[in-house]
């Protein structure tokens, strides 16, 4: 019973001494003091304005600490607003505060909003809060009988931070996050200490995209003098919309991760993430495994990490995988004995596989990566291919400086006859600046590009088919020019693409501002040289293309491009047009220019107007038009051809074309309409009786007759018609003229009034 009664008597005196003691410490409590003491130890340790709106009011429930309303903090030695808070609570130390001393506890603040700052010289604007910076000089010694200033011991026993938003600005990569709705707990803070995190938060940003919810649990360790940090248990999760992800669920755990420590370096052990989401329209599903990560000061290892990436949608899927083993060096150079790269690709009918590896070696303080040696193949199959399938060995190498945001490399390959070369520099990442050069010896991109399927050409005088449905058209887009860089060029030996064969292609690109220019565009063709320049831009999604093709075999060049054999001839044809649009036929229909041609030597194939006039003199009397189906073998020859076109809304415009041959004089106007591939064309052919021979003495007899002849239909059947009941009439004026001449020179004998009405001609 007296055991019991002296513990009584014990607790009630630890009772008196605690109601002591705070009445003694609400007594002495000096609100005014501690609030300048706040402001004075701020300004003088960190050179920033503390605002405290209202009085402090001390509270003991449920730990001794000051209540105050809102606060502001300025920035370091600026009056600009770095940080506020709507209210906080900081607990201090009971017996630190009777002696005068500001030990803070524990720190609670409700509303905060902070603008963190990030400068281009890669400085925060709160790295003076972290450091051990005691502010100015120190002052001169006070008076005697001052107190000296004691610091504020940083020691707080957790941080709560509720209902607050932070505004980050990153001046260096030139970009801005705004953080809602932010809550944070911690448990001591100090120089060194260790505890339970809890963060969460929603983040947004306009470029890049951002709008995601953020949740982290871990427990953390740190020690700021020997510049030691580790998080161990983490559980991060990530949802919303991220960069160029939507509905993006994404989780990262790790048994450990730190930095810094005695041996220095960077640590991982057991880090996995995993994160799905949707990019553009295809779903994502990756995966990153890291058993285990060291990259010390003395020593760098690490087991095989793996990384996997899944593209999926309606029409493709990608499947990547990368790995990285065999890890080894020191922290500031490390090398990893084998990175190994595999990927396949199905898009509709077409199949890439392929894989690359090789050494990698990087300084981390020279911040320099080097793969030096890379090594795979690619593997391509398309059932329309005429190859169907090409294997295509790879080498090369590359240099990144990332913190010079530098790079250079290369990459060759060889299949069949063709050798390509490629190097590459990258000037700046971002945006992106680059430079290439790329070689090749040989180059045939119709045995490896899926060939057109053509249409059976129609028999001669057949009707055209029934348009088949049109098709979704292809979409053009120049969008991605926008933010590029680039400058390269192009050399090939013997290029063949579309069936076109060029020898010496050369052309040199320059990508900037949303646009691309070709110049020159320049190779040798058909015996004859092209030259010129191409340009495309975003804005408008625009192409001007100006060539001239010059002494060019336009016979060969047909056949070969348009399957075509409709003209023979040398010469030079200038084109200038300028077209823009979504798609090729909205280009096709929105192309305005010009065109010009000088053709010598030549002939137009597929009707042989002296043949077909010879054949046709029967029906002249009755006045019928003739209608002839282009004939392959048949061709009328001229010696010289020209003509100009302007070009409106997809449609060519002739109106001055002059032929010249043995036996005709041609001119002619009409329409070439590249939107429907149709033509509607009036020539007129003037006879000449210049020649010898059967043919000759034939046509004498329509020696100067007109003879009009009507070019219609599609490119791929054409129809020549004949007008001979115009042609009629001109023979019936002729046949009158000589009748009368005849009558002149009889009536009135040659020369004199003779010779003067000689030439006489009917209207």
């Amino acid at each position: 019973m007296k055991a019991v009664k002296y513990i009584a008597f014990a607790v009630l005196g630890v009772l008196v001494l605690a109601a002591i003691a705070i009445g003694v410490a609400a007594a002495r409590f000096d609100a005014a003091w501690v609030k300048q003491k706040l402001v004075q130890t701020v300004q003088e340790q960190k050179q920033r304005t503390l605002k405290l709106d209202g009085d402090l009011a001390l509270s003991f429930y449920p730990s001794i600490g000051v209540k105050l309303g809102k606060a502001s903090l300025s920035e370091r030695s600026s009056p600009q607003e770095f940080a506020t808070v709507e209210k906080a609570r900081v607990s201090v130390r009971l017996m630190p505060l009777l002696s005068r001393q500001v030990v803070v506890d524990r720190v609670e603040l409700d509303g905060l909003r902070a603008r963190i700052v990030r400068g281009k010289d890669g400085k925060f604007n709160f790295d003076d809060l972290l450091s051990a910076d005691k502010g100015k000089e120190p002052q001169a010694k006070p008076e005697s009988g001052t107190p000296p200033a004691e610091p504020v011991r940083f020691d707080v026993a957790g941080v709560s931070l509720t209902n607050s938003a932070v505004s980050f600005r990153d001046d260096k990569a030139g970009r801005t996050i705004q953080l809602a709705d932010l809550n944070l707990k911690t448990g001591r803070l100090s120089e060194a200490a260790g505890g339970p995190l809890n963060l969460s938060f929603k983040a947004g940003a306009e470029q890049p995209k951002l709008n995601a919810t953020l949740k982290l649990d871990a427990n953390y360790r740190y020690d700021l003098a020997r510049q030691q940090f580790a998080l161990e248990k983490i559980d991060l999760k990530i949802k919303g919309d991220a960069l160029n992800f939507r509905d993006l669920d994404a989780a990262l755990a790790a048994k450990e991760a730190g930095v810094g420590g005695g041996q220095g370096g960077i640590q991982v052990e057991g880090l996995a993430i995993a994160a799905k989401g949707k990019m553009a329209d295809d779903a994502l599903d990756a995966k990153v495994d890291v058993p285990h990560l060291a990259l010390l000061e003395e020593r760098t290892s690490g087991q095989t990490a793996s990384a996997t990436v899944r593209l999926s949608g309606k029409e493709r899927q990608l499947d990547a995988k990368l790995d990285l083993s065999a890890v080894e060096g020191t922290a500031a150079l490390w090398k990893i004995g084998k990175l190994a790269a595999q990927w396949s690709l199905n898009q509709g009918p077409l199949v890439a596989k392929g894989n690359v590896s090789g050494p990698v070696q990087a300084d981390l303080k020279a911040e320099v990566v080097e793969l030096s040696k890379l090594s795979g193949e690619l593997d391509i199959a398309h059932p329309q291919m005429p190859v169907k399938q090409v294997k295509l060995p790879l080498d090369g190498s590359l240099r990144a400086d990332w913190g010079k945001s530098q790079a250079t490399g290369r990459l060759s390959t060889k299949f069949e006859e063709s050798a390509i070369q490629a190097t590459f520099n990258v000037a700046k990442f971002s945006p992106l600046a680059a430079g290439f050069d790329l070689s090749a010896d040989r180059l045939n991109l119709d045995r490896y590009f899926p060939a057109e399927v053509a249409a059976a050409p129609a028999k001669p005088g057949t009707p055209a088919p029934a348009a088949a449905p049109p098709a979704k058209p292809a979409p053009i887009d120049f969008s991605f020019l926008r933010g590029l860089d680039l400058k390269g060029a192009l050399r090939v030996g013997f290029l063949q693409a579309r069936n076109i064969k060029l020898n010496n292609f050369k052309a040199d690109l320059a990508v900037r501002g949303g646009r691309l220019d070709v110049n020159p565009l320049a190779a040798n063709l058909y015996g004859g040289t092209v030259a010129g320049a191409l340009a495309a831009q975003a804005d408008g999604n625009r192409v001007e293309l100006k060539q001239t093709f010059s002494n060019v075999d336009i016979g060969p060049l047909m056949r070969d491009y348009a399957k075509k054999d409709l003209m023979e001839g040398r010469g030079t044809i200038a084109l200038h047009v300028v077209g823009g649009g979504t798609s090729a036929a909205a280009m096709t229909q929105s192309l305005n220019g010009s065109a010009s041609m000088l053709l010598r030597d030549g002939a137009v194939k597929g009707i042989n107007l002296a043949k077909s006039v010879r054949q046709a003199k029967s029906m002249i009397a009755g006045k019928q038009d003739a209608v002839v189906g282009a004939n392959a073998s048949e061709k009328t020859d001229f010696s010289e051809m020209t003509a100009s076109f302007k070009i409106v809304n997809g449609v060519a415009r002739n109106d001055d074309l002059s032929a010249k041959s043995p036996f005709l004089r041609a001119s002619g106007a009409g329409n070439i309409d590249l939107v429907n591939s149709r033509i509607d064309y009036l020539a007129k052919a003037t006879i000449v009786g210049t020649s010898k021979g059967q043919e000759g003495k034939e046509l004498a007899d329509l020696n100067g007759l007109t003879v009009p002849v009507h070019l219609t239909g599609p490119f791929d059947n054409i129809s020549w018609k004949l007008e001979f009941g115009a042609m009629a009439a001109d023979l019936a004026k002729q046949e009158a003229e000589k009748q009368i001449q005849k009558q002149i020179d009889k009536q009135l004998g040659k020369g004199g009034l003779g010779d003067v009405l000689k030439g006489l001609k009917i209207k």
